[in-house]
């Protein structure tokens, strides 16, 4: 990993956050590296392909900290917190929440109304590396939304919080009277599943994949519930998780509880308002 030194005084002003370039690789990763070296070699081969939604704090050619956003790719108005990260010398002055109260604004100007952060309890020398992480983040509001336990690995746990960021009354949607804006209102609807992927940053977990049944349309081949865990058990899958939306989850929750699923939590609003993400999951 290459270093960056020579630090500069920030002098007077205030930091602003601005896009990404490419000639901030190097103290960006070294800004990383700073708090965890996976998370560095990651990034930097992400970011070689790809730097959308990445911003840098910076005062004076002096890169403070680095943050960004993922637009989700099937949901409008969803995005999923980047590396975020402030350099040691800077920490305990302010920057990290002045850096996260300027990307924020940054998201609701381009309409996104739900940021969510996914997090992790990982140990070292019994300390949690993440805590101060979690405590900023309901510190700057974040919600709590979302909890499973041996999910990056055993003894592991995922942690997902949720935040407004634009709210649903100013996202220019009227809800009660556009039925475009809510197409499933009043009816359950159904799914079936279709398949398995394993899931990033998860060591034997794997997602299973669904898609809405529309009368007349065969888009998928169905794969019965039954058919796919015994395929998850052969390829040494510790667990499965699938996240159907709330309008759907009637026409699946029979079969998933009798396969061994547990509703574990949901992600509130994901899809639209009052539509959620629900989460069960089954170990093997």
């Amino acid at each position: 990993m290459v270093s960056f030194s020579g630090i500069l005084g920030l002098g007077g002003g205030q930091p602003k956050l601005r896009p990404f370039k490419v000639t901030d690789m190097v103290p960006v990763l070294e800004i990383i590296e700073q708090h965890d070296e996976d998370d560095a070699e990651e990034a930097y081969e992400n970011l070689q392909e790809s730097h959308e939604g990445m911003f840098v704090l910076s005062k004076g050619g002096t890169i403070i900290g680095v943050t960004g956003a993922d637009a989700d790719e099937h949901v409008d108005g969803i995005c999923w917190l980047s590396w975020t990260y402030v350099h040691e010398d800077y920490q305990g002055q302010g920057f990290g929440r002045m850096m996260f109260e300027q990307l924020r604004a940054k998201l609701e100007d381009g309409g996104v109304r739900r940021l969510f952060i996914s997090t992790s309890d990982y140990m070292e020398d019994g300390v949690d590396l993440y805590a101060k992480a979690k405590a900023f983040y309901q510190a700057m509001g974040a919600q709590l939304e979302l909890k499973i336990n041996d999910y990056h690995d055993k003894n592991e746990a995922r942690f997902v919080y949720g935040l407004d960021v634009l709210s649903l009354d100013e996202t220019g949607l009227d809800f009660e009277k556009t039925p475009e804006a809510s197409p499933h209102e009043g009816e359950a609807g159904s799914i079936f599943f279709t398949g398995l992927d394993p899931l990033p940053e998860s060591k034997g977990g794997f997602g299973m994949n669904w898609v809405e049944e529309i009368e007349g349309e065969n888009q998928s081949e169905k794969v019965p519930l039954e058919t796919l865990k015994m395929s998850a058990q052969q390829h040494g899958a510790r667990f499965l998780v699938v996240a159907p939306p709330s309008v759907f989850e009637k026409s699946v929750e029979q079969s998933l509880k009798e396969n061994g699923f547990k509703k574990v939590g949901k992600l509130k609003d994901y899809y639209e308002k009052s539509i959620d993400q629900v989460y069960w999951i089954c170990f093997l």
